[in-house]
């Protein structure tokens, strides 16, 4: 938080859980989202969230990305164009697999069509 208006200027916090100078353990909440460019490129755009996900835990002391555990919100509306198509892909992406990120935490809002 900056200025007088405690303005967030940031998508991370870091916080400390541990006392004492021996032990120093914590966590880290982060934030990416790169909505305009899911326009362009649904898949791009989830590749660069992930990207934009671990710059910002550059602020955080973590000895391994196995330890990072992300939780995904993936947003649709099933009756606009291509959009499920463009949600199944997504998902599909093996991008944090292949980083040893796990997901344990999901989230579909997919907009059903009114009959």
């Amino acid at each position: 938080m900056v200025g007088p208006y405690q303005v967030p200027v940031s998508d991370v916090a870091v916080t400390r859980t541990s006392y004492g100078f021996d032990l120093v353990s914590g966590e880290a909440i982060v934030m990416g989202k790169r909505s305009p460019l899911s326009l362009i490129s649904a898949a791009s755009s989830a590749k660069m969230v992930v990207a934009e996900v671990l710059t910002n835990l550059v602020a955080a002391d973590i000895n391994s990305l196995e330890h990072v555990k992300l939780s995904a919100h993936w947003m649709c509306s099933a009756s606009h164009g291509n959009e499920s198509a463009w949600l199944f892909e997504v998902v599909g992406i093996e991008l944090c697999a292949e980083l040893g990120i796990s997901i344990p935490v999901g989230k579909d809002s997919i907009l059903q069509p009114t009959m």
